[in-house]
């Protein structure tokens, strides 16, 4: 969200409190509430700005979406008194006739799972008169355009304005445009709008409008309709102020393919509460700006009845300053002034416990976790003495955790990588209602398929690797069937043909070496029989580069395995990991040659064969690798040894060509035959 500096200086009028520098404040935010994306110098006419671009998460974003509660998240963090507006709807009480009203319907219809969310929890409506659709007010023009908004007019400008002070969507209605009683209902099937900027939209059943008793006025949280626009002749309008359900928004949202700066507060869920503010704060710019305007009795309906209630819970003030770890402990009374900065009240109770008072506007705040992080935070979190944890003795033991890990365990023992594939597939059992794209639409019904693309994948980097054998597995959930549950798979390719070489065969043996680990060795309700009837086994080409090298992946239904072992009881004590270095690999291909020499004597001049070809190598000079030596002592002849080494080459800034590499290779042989009874096969 975009956050005006000179809008934030407004929050904060006490001369002996002002606001520190923009740099200061980036710091602040970013250290204790928001990420700062960029900060930029913004001018409209005779004002200039500095702009705050703060990305607001959703565990904040359903009050956070206002330059008011921004505001006064800063005040919080910097322990400055905040001054938020008070709009009083007594102020324009000279100017309000009872005799103007607006009639409203509004469907008492239930939405979610368990249908315990009314679709539209509080509509608030307004009708005012002896208004213009003017050229905005200087301040409220420049205002708004600092932040990237277009001005349109008086009206719809203060609509805008409104919804960046307070975060609650409002709109407004040409009254005169607006034929009998508005009526918030189901659109009908097939039943189209027109938008305001001229989209033919056709609705289904379950998007929820805005209606006179003709026609579709607005998509309900999400745009206004063409019917009822506000013009430059409009002198009387209908100002709406309400609250509807997040999830609903959210997909009509999606199926009309419209996301806005309404629609995104709406989804992150306005409190109902907020509907009065924002109402009274229209109210009041307007009788400012037009002293002779006339404002009708507010009509409101609430489908759910009373709505205020107080939202409260107790938590122990040792469970504050352990879950923080501080030293030295704070006291209730720290505790309660700490919170009242966030508008938070708390009263202490004699048996050590706080009673915490919710704001209404405060959603995220259910548990004793959210009061730890909002006083961990102000303290700020970079001034805390770090301190141990205590032991835990009967810390829980989650079973698939425990066996999961002590499979982890075996096979980086048996030489094995873990790796992870993506979860989300082009098919499969269980299709994801919004996928990113075509690609991503399905969960996974397997691990193989994934695991011998990998395999492939690795096998053309052998060379570079020095191995001959590409040995991964992976664990995690799969969702064949409709049913989620845990699955390992592991893979084996080898770089070339292996005489007599089995793989199910070496998954039997990979079967034993579990058995026989000291996590599974005794234990009930596993054996060989068990891994294999929960064992499917897979096989396809891998090799690559016309070279048809066969990839094997055996999953195992891990969740099978699972429940047949007992509780865990004892924990995994995991070896201190060791300190790995990385560097930055080229991304560049590597060029490969293989050299075969017969060099004089008995298999004892390996290190020699090597430094030569260092020495002619240069820099480009990847790896070496010795993958074979033989000996040929036949009698009559001199004895002499055969080196075979594989060199890999490789630059770090461009694509290596054959010419330089055989020039390199050139060299590296000429040494060798140049030397007594040296020769390059």
């Amino acid at each position: 969200m975009l956050i005006s500096h000179n809008w934030l200086k407004k929050y904060f009028t006490d001369s002996t409190q002002q606001l520190p520098d923009t740099k200061t404040i980036e710091n602040t935010f970013t250290m204790g509430v928001f990420e700062v994306e960029a900060v930029e110098t913004a001018s409209a006419g005779d004002l200039n700005d500095t702009i705050f671009d703060v990305k607001v998460l959703p565990d904040r974003a359903h009050y956070c979406l206002s330059h008011r509660y921004v505001a006064q998240e800063l005040g919080a963090l910097l322990n400055i008194k905040t001054q938020l507006p008070v709009y009083d709807p007594e102020k324009i009480s000279a100017q309000t006739d009872n005799s103007l009203t607006v009639e409203v319907r509004v469907v008492e219809e239930k939405v979610g799972e368990e249908k315990n969310r009314f679709v539209c929890p509080r509509y608030m409506a307004r009708r005012v008169e002896d208004v213009e659709a003017s050229a905005s007010p200087v301040w409220l023009k420049n205002q708004l355009e600092v932040l990237g908004q277009r001005s349109i007019n008086t009206l719809v400008d203060l609509t805008n304005y409104i919804m960046l002070e307070t975060g609650q969507p409002l709109h407004a209605f040409d009254a005169d445009k607006v034929e009998g009683v508005i009526n918030v209902r189901f659109a009908k099937e097939g039943e189209t709008i027109i938008l305001l900027d001229g989209t033919e939209v056709k609705l289904g059943a379950d998007i929820l409008v805005i209606a006179d008793d003709k026609d579709a006025l607005a998509i309900a949280g999400v745009k206004g309709g063409k019917k009822a626009e506000v013009t430059a002749e409009t002198k009387r309008i209908i100002i709406e102020s309400a609250n509807f359900d997040s999830v609903s928004v959210r997909k009509t949202s999606q199926k009309v393919d419209i996301k806005n700066e309404s629609s995104k507060r709406y989804e992150n869920k306005v409190t109902v509460e907020r509907t009065a503010l924002a109402m009274n704060a229209i109210s009041e710019f307007l009788a400012s700006i037009f002293p002779e305007a006339r404002f009708g009795k507010v009509t409101d309906i609430r489908p759910g009845g009373s709505i205020v209630k107080e939202n409260g819970f107790e938590v122990s003030v040792d469970f504050i300053n352990n879950a923080i770890g501080l030293s030295p402990k704070i006291d209730a009374n720290k505790i309660i002034e700490i919170l009242s900065r966030c508008d938070i009240k708390a009263e202490a109770n004699s048996d050590g416990k706080i009673m915490i008072f919710v704001p209404e506007y405060r959603l995220d705040l259910e548990i004793g976790y959210d009061v730890v992080d909002e006083i961990g935070r102000l303290l700020n979190y970079m001034n805390l003495k770090p301190v141990e944890l205590p032991e835990e003795d009967n810390r829980p033991i989650l079973k698939s955790f425990y066996y999961t890990n002590a499979l982890r365990i075996v096979f980086k023992e048996l030489g094995f990588s873990e790796i992870y594939t993506h979860s989300l597939k082009e098919n499969g059992d269980v299709e994801i209602l919004n996928p990113l794209n075509i690609e991503r639409g399905f969960m996974r019904n397997d691990i193989s398929e994934s695991l011998m693309k990998n395999l492939g994948q690795n096998l053309r980097f052998v060379d570079l690797l020095g191995i001959d054998t590409v040995k991964v597995y992976e664990s995690g959930s799969i969702f064949g069937g409709k049913k989620e549950r845990l699955s390992l798979a592991f893979g084996i390719a080898n770089s070339k043909k292996v005489k007599g070489y089995s793989f199910e065969a070496e998954a039997e043996k990979i079967f034993n070496q579990i058995l026989a680990s000291e996590y599974f060795s005794g234990l009930a309700g596993i054996n060989l029989e068990l891994l294999k009837s929960s064992a499917k086994f897979t096989e396809a080409n891998v090799g690559t580069g016309g070279v048809n090298v066969l990839g094997n992946v055996c999953e195992i239904e891990l969740q099978k395995v699972i429940d047949a072992l007992p509780e865990p009881k004892d924990d995994i004590n995991f070896e201190t990991p060791k300190l790995i270095k990385y560097k930055k690999y080229s991304q560049y291909p590597f060029m490969s040659r293989d050299i075969s020499v017969f060099v004089p004597g008995e298999a004892d001049q390996a290190d020699v064969v090597k430094s030569i070809i260092i020495k002619n190598g240069t820099d480009l000079l990847t790896s070496i690798r010795l993958f074979d030596i033989y000996t040929k002592n036949k009698e009559g002849e001199p004895v002499k040894t055969s080196y075979a080494l594989r060199l890999v080459f490789q630059s770090d800034d461009r694509t290596l060509t054959d010419d330089e590499i055989n020039k390199i290779m050139q060299s590296i042989t000429d040494e060798m035959n140049g030397r007594e009874g040296w020769e390059v096969r």
